[in-house]
């Protein structure tokens, strides 16, 4: 068989241009086939996951392939979220891919290849950050102009969900180029995110994202960064971060507590309240030392974990708390003394109140 094959050149010709039009013909079909959610492409690409990545589902727009456009051309892609780094029967956190249907100039057919561009986890320059989602994610598009919905979108926004349907990380994608597939913008706040400046509107660029992560403090205590888009770039420039109350609910701002417990809380929501003068035995004389209006941000708080015994008059102890601030009249140091008032009737529990507070060197 070998010897009649060599022979005729032409017959294998003729085979192998059969099988690169049969392959033109399936890619294209595959390329060109129903764009839902259940069409050929996606039941095509189904076969080339690995084994590892499970599925994610659950959110109400998160299910197998879905079809997007944010390359700037005039055909769809397929985005892809996935669990990735699984430990038996329970899920990794959540990863995502779009495949891009590209022509292949060299072949000289007009069939579509898919390319798979990872989103995150990535390890490509300046996609180092991460990944989705610790439970669910949800995604939409966004455009620089919301009102051009007939041309394709400019941005993919995906938000990762944790426990209570917390949004603790955003990821905003843009396309680059073939070689380098999508850029990204990456947030995290593990105390939640807020967008802003008014919430998002639809299909709108998001203009500032708010992060707030949990310090290691019984007081719930957050570190505040605000991020600002530049123009309407993937660009965002950060401030330094501020202490403030964690958010107590998905979706929720940062406020002061209604009763704070521990003294640096009380010292904090003095600062930020700006009219909490029932927290402080002589508000005037506080005031005098430092104006909470003054105040742009409070840089470190600093406190001893056990009170020392006072057992005078109506106090049961007494306690000192450091803070670092950032004022308009530059950085300054106060130092804040507490004091333990006895239970009454009224209040039926110890409450902590500011004494005094002087400036540190």
């Amino acid at each position: 068989m070998r010897d009649v094959l060599d022979s005729a050149p032409h017959v294998g010709a003729r085979r192998g241009l059969l099988t690169v039009l049969l392959l033109a013909v399936l890619l294209t079909l595959a390329a060109c086939g129903d764009r839902s959610s259940g069409g050929q492409p996606s039941e095509i690409l189904s076969g080339y996951l690995p084994d590892d990545w499970k599925p994610v589902s659950g959110a109400k727009n998160v299910q197998g392939f879905q079809e997007i456009n944010i390359d700037g051309d005039s055909d769809s892609e397929w985005l892809y979220f996935f669990h990735y780094d699984g430990q038996g029967e329970n899920n990794g956190p959540i990863g995502g891919i779009i495949y891009d249907a590209q022509q292949d100039v060299n072949t000289q057919q007009p069939a579509a290849f898919f390319v798979p561009y990872r989103l995150l986890p990535d390890w490509r320059e300046g996609k180092g950050q991460g990944y989705l989602g610790e439970q669910n994610v949800t995604w939409s598009e966004a455009r620089i102009d919301p009102d051009l919905v007939e041309r394709p979108a400019d941005e993919l926004v995906v938000s990762g969900l944790s426990a209570g349907d917390l949004v603790t990380r955003l990821s905003l994608f843009r396309w680059l180029d073939i070689g380098r597939g999508y850029g990204v913008a990456h947030f995290v706040g593990n105390a939640g995110l807020l967008f802003g400046p008014d919430g998002r509107a639809e299909d709108a660029l998001i203009g500032q994202v708010t992060s707030y992560n949990r310090l290691n403090d019984r007081s719930r205590l957050c570190e505040k960064v605000l991020h600002t888009r530049q123009g309407t770039e993937l660009r965002f420039a950060a401030t330094q971060p501020g202490i403030v109350f964690c958010p107590l609910a998905a979706g929720a701002a940062e406020g002061v507590p209604d009763q704070p417990t521990y003294p640096e809380a009380v010292v904090v929501a003095w600062l930020l309240g700006q009219s909490r003068g029932d927290l402080a035995l002589d508000d005037a004389g506080l005031r005098a030392v430092v104006n909470p209006a003054q105040v742009q941000r409070i840089v470190h708080v600093q406190y001893p974990g056990a009170a020392t015994l006072a057992n005078r008059g109506d106090f049961v102890s007494e306690m000192s708390v450091q803070t670092a601030l950032e004022t308009t009249a530059g950085p300054r140091t106060i130092q804040w003394n507490l004091v333990e008032q006895r239970p009454t009737a009224e209040t039926r529990t110890s409450r902590w109140r500011i004494a005094s507070a002087q400036e540190v060197p």
